[in-house]
């Protein structure tokens, strides 16, 4: 039998994959580039280069996006990532319940879409190794019946931004802090709701 090492996510993926540290800082024209860029995500695609220049949110912008790993380019230098989405097919797809599709970079973040866009979806995936199809269902509505029946709320944002605002009736356990011995202190009678900057 192997020997099983405990591990935080940090360790795992190291310290600089972190969407909010990454988000943290930003300057304000790439802030407003990047709310723009996910918005239009979920209108149906990203906008054009040519439109972000006329809005002032050009190459500077762009720039830093891509440096901080938040958004990637294509071959045609257009915007073809912005996390949680993808203009490209990748295993995880989310339907939602009026019909929109999008790609997802992760499984979680398409787990975290249909909260980002408030809509009930379908999250068809792909398991790595076996090929074998995934499908989950996400249901706004069902969270919101599972916090007002008592589900524990977690965030997971570092503990500056937790302080700064939460949920009311929230705890934080940093992600880079979440592990077996941190998740101890929920009640595992309880569901839980784990919430990030970008959603639940």
């Amino acid at each position: 039998m192997s020997d099983l090492r405990t591990a935080t996510i940090t360790e795992i993926l190291g310290d600089d994959r972190w969407a909010a540290d990454r988000v943290c800082g930003l300057d304000p024209n790439a802030r407003r580039l990047y709310a723009l860029i996910l918005y239009r995500f979920t209108e149906g695609g990203p906008p054009d280069r040519d439109e972000l220049s006329r809005l002032g949110l050009g190459d500077d912008a762009i720039s830093e996006l891509v440096e901080r790993d938040l958004a990637q380019l294509g071959p045609d230098g257009q915007v073809a990532v912005a996390y949680p989405f993808s203009t490209m097919p990748t295993p995880h797809q989310v339907r939602t319940q009026h019909g929109q599709s999008y790609w997802a970079m992760c499984a979680i973040d398409a787990l975290g879409m249909p909260y980002l866009i408030h809509q009930a979806a379908e999250i068809r995936a792909r398991e790595p190794g076996s090929d074998r199809a995934i499908t989950i269902a996400i249901d706004a509505h069902r969270l919101r019946e599972l916090v007002a029946s008592g589900a524990q709320l977690v965030e997971v944002l570092p503990e500056d931004e937790y302080r700064e605002e939460h949920l009311p009736g929230a705890i934080n356990i940093p992600l880079k802090e979440l592990d077996a011995t941190t998740a101890q202190q929920l009640d595992q009678a309880r569901a839980v709701v784990v919430y990030c900057w970008d959603g639940l």
